[in-house]
């Protein structure tokens, strides 16, 4: 079970490059891969904290280029 793991976080590192780089998309690219490895109830409560921290965390960075007209 724990290479499941290690695999996971190697699938949220790959998501969540490509979400810095998008502004999209790492919850369905986690949650996809993740899910050949783990069932879904495992992988969304460590999934949606870590996206809810991360797309805050680029939210709050570049709060001076939302365009707020």
């Amino acid at each position: 079970m724990e290479i499941a793991w290690l695999a996971l976080a190697g699938f949220i590192l790959l998501a969540y490059t490509l979400e810095a780089i998008t502004g999209f998309g790492s919850i369905v690219i986690a949650l996809s891969l993740g899910a050949l490895l783990l069932p879904i109830e495992q992988l969304l409560p460590v999934l949606v904290p870590l996206n809810i921290c991360m797309t805050g965390y680029l939210v709050w960075r570049h709060r001076q280029m939302i365009d707020r007209r």
